[in-house]
C-alpha cells in the first residue's frame, strides 16, 4: 500500500471515532436538556460506544508506515 492509501485509512478511523463520540455527547446534552427520553440515549450509547472504541484503537494504532494493524486479542 502507498503512504497516502495509509493515511486516508487513518484518517477514516479518526472520522468514524470522533462521529461516534459527538453523537452520544450530543445524545447525552438532548437527555439533559429534555429534549428526548432517557431511554434513547441508553440505546444510542450501547450502539456507539464498541465503535468509538473500536475505531479510537484502529486510529492510534494505524501506522502511516505500511504495516498490518495489530489483531485485538481478548
Amino acid at each position: 500500500m502507498r503512504v497516502s492509501k495509509l493515511r486516508e485509512k487513518k484518517s477514516k478511523y479518526k472520522s468514524f471515532t470522533l462521529c461516534s463520540a459527538g453523537i452520544i455527547i450530543l445524545s447525552e446534552l438532548a437527555t439533559w436538556l429534555s429534549m428526548q427520553p432517557a431511554l434513547y440515549n441508553v440505546l444510542i450509547t450501547i450502539f456507539l460506544f464498541p465503535v468509538v472504541v473500536l475505531s479510537l484503537f484502529l486510529w492510534l494504532n494505524a501506522s502511516e508506515k505500511e504495516r498490518d494493524i495489530p489483531f485485538i486479542g481478548y
